[in-house]
């Protein structure tokens, strides 16, 4: 389960082709944070760096261990993406929900978890624009 966690909180892996005019291409810090239905304690937040294009717009960072997940659905309105993940590992099938929306060099974004043994996770994305592309 701790797997499937850090999995998740630094990772969705979805390419996603976005039209979105306020979208500003180039290299992004993005902040996660987990939160658990029931539990009053919330996990650290993770950070990462990525260069985000619009052929590559949602907050990701590459696939880590066994787990492997495949984009079902995703869609564009505006300057906001949504996309639906299904992830498979060994523990079962996690589902993940999410939108997100770029205003100039800002993002913010969230997603919905539902692991295999049912936990219900909320994941809250904020990203800042640092610079260009190395």
């Amino acid at each position: 389960m701790k797997k499937i966690f850090i999995f998740l909180s630094l990772s969705l892996f979805l390419v996603v082709n976005v039209n979105a005019t306020d979208l500003k291409e180039g290299l992004w810090e993005m902040t996660s944070k987990m939160e658990m239905k029931g539990m009053p304690l919330h996990m650290t937040a993770q950070k990462f760096k990525q260069c985000i294009t619009k052929e590559r717009s949602v907050p990701m960072e590459t696939e880590k261990g066994d787990t492997k997940c495949k984009v079902i659905e995703q869609k564009v309105k505006g300057d906001t993406i949504f996309w639906k993940i299904i992830c498979n590992d060994k523990e079962g099938e996690t589902i993940v929900t999410g939108k997100g929306t770029y205003k100039n060099d800002k993002f913010e974004g969230e997603t919905k978890i539902k692991t295999p043994d049912g936990m219900e996770l909320k994941q809250q994305i904020t990203g800042k624009w640092i610079g260009k592309c190395k």
